[in-house]
């Protein structure tokens, strides 16, 4: 069974970088597959302080309810800048992302 895992970015990335699986890592469990989510972070369509850029790593091996911790690395921004490797706790719900088609613009 797989679970989702949601990231968000503070500033804008390259989707070629935040959509690669082998930026990212877990504690415990796989990452499968990771699906890159932007909702037009230049303000363009976004409402301005509501930008968002992040991805859902699906992943394997995780149960509900426990605590693990993601951690990123090689991520590029827009003036390509790599990110350092940062590590961040989660605890895995029950919830599940919805599958629309990739690529994902979102709008509000």
């Amino acid at each position: 069974d797989t679970m989702d895992v949601g990231v968000t970015f503070d500033e804008p990335v390259t989707a070629a970088s935040a959509s690669d699986a082998g930026n990212y890592s877990l504690s415990a469990g796989s990452v499968e597959s990771v699906m890159f989510l932007d909702n037009n972070y230049d303000g363009s369509q976004a409402t301005p302080g509501m930008e968002v850029q992040g991805v859902v790593i699906t992943a394997s091996g995780l149960s509900v309810g426990e605590s693990y911790t993601v951690t990123v690395t090689g991520v590029e921004d827009l003036k390509g800048n790599v990110m350092e490797p940062t590590t961040q706790p989660f605890t895995v719900s029950a919830m599940k992302w919805s599958r629309p088609p990739s690529p994902l613009r979102l709008a509000p």
